[in-house]
């Protein structure tokens, strides 16, 4: 797995193009912007699509057929992608976080770091998510089709709001009231335990489901 590890790195390497305008933006929102939240969001959820470029680059090349004649499982070839778009995703949000580090420090701010933390944590494990979300889609339909099938799902969500939308809202309004009331008198650990076992278990699932695919898919 260390020598697929190091192919996508120098392919990540090679999309210069990407890691430029990553950082340009980057710079670009910490100077023009006042939202460090955001910054940290852009720069993590962008990093993912690297992962995206080393499995388009596999697919063009036809490359995965030919790893896979190699000491090389199916399974392990999944995992590699996993672990490499975790590895992307946490560069790309410790780079975010630095910049905010370095613009709190250049503004002289006050901030509540804790408070902080925690939305930094919380913008980790959701990119971290979709990640996870992506990664069987993008094995079962290709890049091409895997980028339609997911701008269909971001559509058919769209239309489903603007149809729907205010009786939605007004349904999830009464269940998060409920949720707020719920999770109030329960301590903060165990709310965070509970999270941290839901977010194991969708990676987990998504891992699986991955792996199954690769397994019935021809090459």
């Amino acid at each position: 797995m260390k020598g697929l590890l190091i192919k996508d790195f120098f392919l990540t390497l090679a999309n210069r193009r990407a890691l430029i305008i990553i950082g340009i933006m980057s710079l670009f929102l910490a100077v023009a912007g006042n939202n460090e939240t955001f910054i940290i969001s852009y720069v993590s959820m962008f990093s993912s699509f690297l992962l995206l470029y080393t499995m388009a680059c596999d697919e063009m090349s036809h490359s995965n057929a030919y790893l896979l004649t190699l000491p090389i499982t199916r399974r392990e070839y999944v995992f590699e992608k996993y672990i490499y778009g975790f590895l992307t995703i946490v560069a790309g949000w410790g780079f975010g976080f630095i910049i905010c580090v370095v613009k709190f420090t250049a503004e002289r701010q006050s901030i509540d770091w804790a408070s902080w933390m925690a939305e930094c944590g919380v913008i980790l494990a959701a990119a971290i998510l979709v990640t996870a979300v992506i990664i069987p889609i993008q094995i079962k339909y290709g890049s091409e089709k895997g980028r339609l099938v997911i701008a269909v799902a971001i559509l058919v969500v769209f239309v489903i709001l603007i149809v729907a939308g205010d009786k939605l809202m007004e349904g999830i309004d009464v269940h998060i009231m409920g949720i707020r009331e719920f999770l109030r008198e329960m301590p903060v650990n165990i709310i965070v335990l509970g999270a941290g076992i839901i977010w194991l278990l969708f990676i987990l699932i998504s891992f699986a489901a991955s792996v199954k695919i690769m397994e019935d898919k021809q090459m």
